[in-house]
C-alpha cells in the first residue's frame, strides 16, 4: 500500500531536484514551472505551505512523468 500523504511543497521539490528536475520559471506567487533538462519535460506545480493531498501529489507526479514507486523510493 502506498502512502502519499504528509508531503509538503519543500519535500516534493527536494525529491524532484534529486531526480534531475530544476526550477524553470515562476508563473505567479503560487505556481511554478519545473523542467527536467535531460528530457525537456516541463510541468507546473502549485506552491503550497500545507500538505499536498494524495490527488494533488499524483497530479504532480503524472505531469513530471515519475512513477509513484520511484517517488516513494527517493
Amino acid at each position: 500500500m502506498r502512502n502519499l500523504t504528509g508531503y509538503t511543497y519543500f519535500m516534493v521539490t527536494a525529491k524532484l531536484i534529486f531526480t534531475g528536475f530544476q526550477f524553470h520559471y515562476e508563473i505567479s506567487n503560487d505556481i511554478e514551472e519545473w523542467i527536467n533538462p535531460k528530457t525537456s519535460k516541463i510541468f507546473k506545480i502549485n506552491k503550497s505551505y500545507d500538505f499536498y493531498s494524495e490527488n494533488e501529489l499524483i497530479s504532480v507526479l503524472d505531469q513530471a512523468g515519475i512513477s509513484i514507486e520511484e517517488f516513494l523510493s527517493i
